[in-house]
This record gives structure tokens, C-alpha cells and sequence, in this order.
């Protein structure tokens, strides 16, 4: 089980469109391209309607190089978009899963970028493309392992260029599963520390359960990360299962409750994680990512209609139970919509980054590292005791003093709730101060509350949320919580 996971804050790459290795060719990379492919300028927007042929030349080297831009934002896992071979700059339709795509640098690239990131602590997850391939793939042009129903052949989506995969064929799945040399196993040993695996409800949870045996007969602690863009039960949870899943079931209520609270009210967000809870059990939700955006949804700041919504999500995002992922660029306010748009070329120009936002997102991460019960504490929704329109959440442990209280709203004006808080440690007279500093410190919305039998009373900013925490020393020479020491 990779119970490391929920420690993580991953940021997503797609390796084509973050970083250009220093000292390389372009001549030599349009080479090493499709003979149908359009090698662009950086600067450049991505080719619309997408067609999948356009490339901006990013490789892994170009992202070894960035691992010190990743770290300062306090990221501590990746999440690479498919590497392996294929005619496309998604690489989502493989040619050859036992070569890393020329392009991006071959298999000693991908060694290289283990190497340097197990030195700095970082884990690396790969993306799993099992379900389907490119219709160059030798084993669609043989017509041999692909799957049939009824004599006729499956395309995933209908897309004629994906065939897709008979994961039940003893041939594939020795290619890709089952053996010492089949990809998932044989990427593990070279220093990958899991799988997330593409359009896994296609895939079945019995493959799944197949590749979670492959992954960790490599490694015990190696992780699977089905792509579930539906309610989870039955993916995770159990002996066997993956260890979590992109939970967009979350995802999906928390970007609908900030577009309209009318439609989508507050109480849904928090009802989507306890149900997931509720199905899967805690242990699996704080190990299943959480996510705002990637390179198939519009970027947060697009979802969010603006800077101010984006920082509200995300700094949701980072407090409800999951791993939080980043996806690249968004900690620099990145805008894109739908694909194509999605996935421009990473801005390095830091005169068009919004600090703000970079800074929002370094005090985020460190929030996290030094909270564990945001990290690993129990989630209990307050929603339905506050308010019409406010989302609020406590994150706890055993320890007291580490619970943290979350509340928010999408008015457009301040607004004071009364938070009931059904959590017998937090004793009268404790004092909740901010964790995340608020943009005005002389705002009211700023000002340190009190508990009082229970209750919170808490100022909202405008479209905003507070992150509070506990103080229990602001008493002189008195503490709310400590232990007992025998007199001498």
C-alpha cells in the first residue's frame, strides 16, 4: 500500500509543452518528430482545432532542468503525461510501450529524470495508456491482440486511430502486466513509484486489481491512480484495490458550487467527500488526488472565472482530504479553456507570471507540510450547521491543537457565520487565528476568534475563505491543552 501518497503535493507535467533542454537542436528534434508533425515556436499557441500534430519540442531533459522551480513551489511528486512512443504530442495512442519516445529524449532520459528526482527526494508517477493504442501499433496493424465485440473492432470513444487493447490476451498482457519485463513491473524497478492508469473504467477493476499485483510485485509501495471521472465506489478501499483515484466526483461539485451557488449549493462539496468517505473509506480518499485542473479540463483560472475564485478553489483544494495536484502552470495563473488551450507551452518569462498567485500557492504548500491533519486528519462537514451558501469542514487528529477549521463562501460581501463545532477537544475559551494570511491583515475578516461552548463566530472575507487554526497558549502562564507534571 503507498501510504505515502497522502504526504504528497504532485504538480503534473506534459512533457511537450513544459521545458526545452538547454544546448538543443531544433533541427535535430524536428528530425526525431513525426513526418506529418508541426514543430512550433514556444511562443506559439497550440494548433486549433487540436489534431494532435503540433509540437513545441519539450523534453525530459528540459524538465530535469526545472526541478528547482517545481521545488520551490513546495511540490514533492510528478505526474509525467505519457513519455512512450507515439505519433502525437499527447502520446495517449502508443506505438511502442518499450521505448520512450525519441523525441523526449529515449529511455536514458526517463532513467535520467528518475535518477535526479529520487536525489531530491521526489517521486515520479507514469501514465498508464493500457486500454488503447495508435493504429501504427504493430499489434493493430497485425490485428492480433486487439478487442472485438460481435467480429467488430473497438475504438476507444469511436476515435478510428485508438484501437483498443484485449487485456485478457496472453500476449498483451505480457507485454504490459503480467512478467518481470511488462511495462508497469519493469518502469518500477528503474525508480518510478507508480502508475496513474488512463480511462481505467474501461479498463474494468479486475485489470486494475491485475496491475495494483504487477506494480507492487516490483515494489510494496508502489502506487496505482485509476482515472475515475465518476463516483468511485468499488475502485478503492478494499484489500487489492488501487490506492485512490483522480477524484473528480469532488472536483466536479466543488468548480460547479463556485460557478453557481444557485444550482450547486455549498452542502454538495462537502456531501461529495463524505461520500467518497462514506464508500471508500478515509484512508483512500487522503491517498486519491485531488485536483482543480489538468490537460483534459480547462485551466483553474478559466473554471473559476478569475485570480480571485481560482486562489478561493485552490485553497480548498489543498484543505480537503486528497493529495493535491498541481497542474503546470497554474501556480503562475496560467489561463487556458478547452483543449487545445489548455495545454500552451509553460510560461518561464517571470515578468508575466502573477506573484500572486505563485506566492498563494508556496503558502498552500507549506500549510501542508506542517499540517498533518490536513494531510491525514478526519473530515467532518459543517455545512449543514451554518448558513445558506457557506462550505465549512474541520480537519482533525488526535491532538487538538492540530485541528484546523475551513469556511467559505461565493458572495460577492463579507459575511459573519456562527460555526457549531461538534468536536469535544476543542474546549471553551481556545483561540482560531489564520493559517493562510489574509491579503488586508487589518480587515475584520482577519481578526483571531474564540471558541465559545462550541461555537465560532467567523467573519468571511468577500468570495473568500479562512483557514483557522488553534491557539491554546494565548492565555500568559496558562495552557488549554497540556499534560500534567508531577510536582517536585
Amino acid at each position: 500500500m503507498a501510504d505515502w501518497l497522502a504526504d504528497q503535493v504532485f504538480y503534473e507535467v506534459f512533457p511537450d509543452r513544459f521545458a526545452i533542454g538547454r544546448g538543443g537542436d531544433v533541427h535535430a528534434r524536428r528530425r526525431l518528430l513525426p513526418p506529418d508533425a508541426e514543430l512550433r515556436a514556444w511562443s506559439e499557441l497550440p494548433a486549433q482545432p487540436p489534431r494532435g500534430r503540433d509540437f513545441f519540442g519539450g523534453d525530459l531533459r528540459g524538465l530535469v532542468e526545472r526541478l528547482d522551480h517545481i521545488q520551490s513551489v513546495g511540490a514533492t511528486a510528478l505526474y509525467l503525461t505519457p513519455v512512450f512512443a507515439s505519433p502525437s504530442n499527447h502520446r495517449y495512442d502508443t506505438t511502442d510501450f518499450h521505448s520512450v519516445d525519441p523525441a523526449l529524449g529515449g529511455d536514458e532520459a526517463l532513467v535520467a529524470l528518475l535518477a535526479a528526482c529520487g536525489a531530491r527526494g521526489m517521486r515520479v508517477v507514469l501514465d498508464g495508456v493500457l486500454n488503447h493504442v495508435s493504429d501504427q501499433h504493430p499489434r493493430a496493424r497485425r490485428r492480433r491482440g486487439m478487442l472485438v465485440h460481435k467480429g467488430v473492432a473497438q475504438r476507444w470513444r469511436g476515435f478510428g486511430h485508438m484501437p483498443e487493447l484485449d487485456l485478457d490476451d496472453p500476449a498483451v498482457r505480457a507485454e504490459l502486466i503480467d512478467g518481470d519485463d511488462a511495462l508497469v513491473p519493469r518502469w518500477i524497478r528503474h525508480g518510478a513509484a507508480g502508475w496513474r492508469l488512463d480511462v481505467a473504467a474501461d479498463l474494468t477493476p479486475r485489470i486494475v486489481r491485475d496491475v495494483v499485483r504487477a506494480a507492487r510485485s516490483a515494489d510494496p509501495e508502489a502506487c496505482v491512480i485509476p482515472e475515475i471521472m465518476a463516483f468511485p465506489e468499488g475502485w478503492m478501499g478494499r484489500d487489492g484495490d488501487a490506492d485512490g483515484v483522480m477524484n473528480y466526483y469532488a472536483r466536479r461539485a466543488l468548480l460547479d458550487w463556485l460557478d453557481d451557488p444557485r444550482a450547486t449549493p455549498a452542502r454538495a462539496v462537502t456531501q461529495a467527500v463524505s461520500d467518497v468517505i462514506a464508500a471508500c473509506g478515509l484512508d483512500a480518499a487522503l491517498r486519491s488526488w485531488m485536483m482543480l485542473s489538468s490537460h483534459d479540463t480547462p485551466r483553474a483560472w478559466d473554471a473559476c472565472r478569475g485570480s480571485a475564485r481560482a486562489r478561493l478553489a485552490a485553497t480548498l483544494q489543498f484543505t480537503l482530504p486528497g493529495a493535491p495536484v498541481i497542474y503546470y502552470g497554474e501556480e503562475v495563473g496560467m489561463r487556458g479553456g478547452e483543449d487545445p488551450a489548455n495545454r500552451a507551452p509553460m510560461v518561464w518569462d517571470p515578468l508575466r507570471w502573477d506573484a500572486a498567485a505563485l506566492a498563494h500557492y508556496r503558502a498552500l504548500t507549506a500549510l501542508r507540510r506542517a499540517s498533518r491533519a490536513l494531510r491525514r486528519g478526519r473530515f467532518l462537514d459543517l455545512s449543514a450547521r451554518t448558513g445558506d451558501g457557506v462550505l465549512a469542514f474541520t480537519r482533525a487528529t488526535d491532538d487538538p491543537e492540530e485541528t484546523v477549521i475551513v469556511a467559505a463562501h461565493a458572495e460577492p460581501t463579507a459575511r459573519v457565520v456562527n460555526l457549531y463545532l461538534p468536536h469535544g477537544a476543542l474546549h471553551d475559551a481556545v483561540k482560531l487565528v489564520d493559517l493562510v494570511a489574509p491579503d488586508d491583515p487589518s480587515a475584520p475578516w482577519a481578526a483571531p476568534c474564540w471558541l465559545s461552548a462550541g461555537r465560532a463566530q467567523v467573519t468571511l472575507p468577500p468570495a473568500g475563505v479562512r483557514v483557522l487554526g488553534v491557539d491554546a497558549a494565548h492565555i500568559p502562564q496558562y495552557r488549554l491543552y497540556r499534560k500534567r507534571e508531577p510536582a517536585r
